[in-house]
């Protein structure tokens, strides 16, 4: 930061006034319509804006950005909700954005954001990602649809790009999600995650032949199977953020 101390643009500005500056562009970065926030995160307006800072809330308190030169890259980054609000943390050049979705990515490009936006494989490929480039690597609500391969693998990918001791942060899906939303189907899905410690609802959502996208729930214990994994919470909308670290 060439020695020049961050100022947080949103210091003493309420969450309405945030997020009026936000829709109208005042703070550099434009959030979309509210037909379109709703259409990725099943909300939208201020209280969206609310559990946005509330996730990056939590990460501070992790320490994600305890050194003022702090990198991130937030994976599935959207239309750029979190981008946005890292504003407060640093400046756009400190958090990259990348998604899987060429129309996401359209949309991004015309919202005026400056941070470094590149597009990733469904299934993350050799060097798009750099390697230990990140103090930590966000991703909200991305692995709570990704089918066991394609969970397994991106966690995988994105590991080797965190700097030593960085985490990358998910949110995942537990038991209580299979009640709010399959009650019918509770039993056989609750069987899979008895079985295999994971359970994937088919959406039809893809990018290619195979099936990507859906409903994802973990039991408890499963990424600590598999990763160095730190439970941190859970914020809101039935999401239970992990630290995973290499």
């Amino acid at each position: 930061m060439d020695g020049q101390q961050h100022v947080n643009p949103f210091e003493g500005l309420t969450f309405s006034q945030i997020y009026e500056g936000l829709m109208d562009g005042r703070f550099g970065p434009r959030w979309p319509s509210e037909q379109l926030q709703k259409g990725y995160t099943g909300t939208l307006g201020v209280d969206l804006l609310r559990r946005a800072f509330m996730f990056v809330e939590m990460l501070e308190q992790d320490g994600a950005f305890s050194e003022e030169d702090w990198r991130g890259l937030d994976y599935g980054c959207g239309w750029g909700r979190f981008l946005s609000v890292l504003l407060s943390k640093g400046t756009p050049d400190q958090a990259d954005g990348c998604d899987a979705w060429e129309r996401t990515l359209q949309i991004i490009s015309e919202l005026n954001y400056d941070n470094r936006i590149f597009r990733v494989s469904e299934l993350i490929e050799p060097g798009e990602v750099p390697n230990q480039a990140y103090d930590f690597v966000l991703s909200f609500s991305v692995f709570t649809h990704l089918a066991p391969k394609a969970f397994h693998h991106n966690i995988d990918a994105l590991l080797p790009a965190l700097k030593p001791e960085g985490n990358l942060y998910i949110t995942v899906r537990h038991d209580e999600f299979v009640g709010h939303k399959y009650k019918d189907r509770a039993g056989e899905i609750r069987g899979d995650l008895a079985s295999n410690g994971i359970a994937f609802v088919d959406s039809g959502g893809n990018l290619g032949s195979a099936k990507v996208f859906g409903d994802t729930i973990v039991a408890k214990d499963y990424l600590r199977r598999f990763w160095n994994a730190r439970y941190l919470g859970q914020p809101h909308s039935l999401q239970h953020v992990y630290a995973l670290s290499r």
